[in-house]
């Protein structure tokens, strides 16, 4: 495979790999010494996210958060289109009758 062939780029993953730390460091430091103790806040969701993205991203060469970005526009242009295409749908339906 092309997988055994690639050179590893330890100086990005070797960024990566401490951005993750950090992350992982303010997620405890939010979960357990700030008032409210033990409280899941939007913040520290919004950081799991990002630090699952990551961890994905490292693992597979084909996941980033740019190409998700991409795909939810593509779903809501799709989701779009299909209620234009219901309008127009009810529209002939009706008319027809």
């Amino acid at each position: 495979m092309e997988d055994a062939n690639r050179k590893v780029n330890w100086f990005v993953r070797t960024l990566i790999i401490a951005f993750c730390v950090l992350l992982v460091s303010m997620i405890i430091y939010n979960f357990f010494w700030v008032e409210p103790k033990g409280e899941i806040q939007s913040g520290i969701v919004t950081l799991l996210l990002i630090l699952l993205v990551l961890i994905l991203s490292e693992t597979f060469d084909q996941f980033s958060i740019g190409k998700l970005v991409s795909i939810s526009r593509e779903v809501k242009k799709k989701e779009e289109e299909v209620k234009k295409i219901g309008k127009r749908k009810d529209g002939t339906f009706q008319s027809a009758n």
